[in-house]
């Protein structure tokens, strides 16, 4: 968390500074299924008729020429960034309004913890597995049903014009992933390990 941190302030390349004149929406992941991007797009369409916005999505991967050929239907290739991969995504993080998880399931995502150590409200689907693990539904970010691209279009719309819900949002953000920190971890894994060798030590014993 703290290299990542140290991270999100550096600068972004001159060439893409232009991309923040405005408020931004910021998704990480690879262009594949799970991450259910075509749902972004639709619902990412119907937040820029009502607040004039940019949605960035770095990554690469299979979908990506199919997702370009879904903006330009749906008319918001102007308004739409694929970067594709760059070595600090935390420095763009930082610098966006809201960050979005639109997956349709997940291992465990990480790049949630990522965002809220780069002090970004998060808006996510609650889907199999994780941000429900991360997430407390309006305390520390915002959950969405997955799939539902109107319920998650609501939730970005009415956090990029709440301010002060995107600072509620950061500040106990923040203060929840301090448990997913270096030196809390490693803690807990030492106390799990003594619990199972004592466990160990009575069963010989006995």
């Amino acid at each position: 968390i703290d290299h990542i941190q140290k991270l999100s302030k550096e600068e972004i390349p001159e060439e893409h500074q232009k991309y923040f004149d405005k408020p931004v929406i910021i998704a990480v992941g690879r262009m594949i299924d799970a991450k259910n991007y075509p749902m972004l797009l639709r619902a990412f369409s119907t937040v820029r008729k009502k607040i004039d916005c940019r949605l960035i999505i770095f990554g690469e991967g299979p979908l990506m020429n199919e997702l370009c050929e879904l903006s330009e239907l749906m008319g918001i290739q102007e308004d739409l960034f694929f970067p594709g991969w760059v070595k600090n995504p935390y420095a763009y993080i930082s610098k966006a309004t809201i960050f979005v998880l639109s997956s349709s399931w997940e291992g465990f995502p990480n790049v949630i913890i990522e965002a809220m150590a780069c002090a970004k409200p998060v808006v996510a689907t609650d889907c199999p597995h994780g941000p429900s693990e991360i997430i407390k539904d309006g305390s520390n970010g915002m959950l969405a049903l997955v799939n539902n691209e109107e319920q998650i279009a609501e939730k970005m719309s009415d956090l990029i014009l709440d301010e002060s819900l995107q600072d509620f949002l950061i500040k106990n953000g923040l203060e929840s992933i301090k448990k997913y920190q270096l030196k809390t971890i490693t803690l807990e894994y030492i106390d799990y390990f003594n619990t199972i060798i004592e466990m160990s030590s009575k069963r010989n014993s006995s």
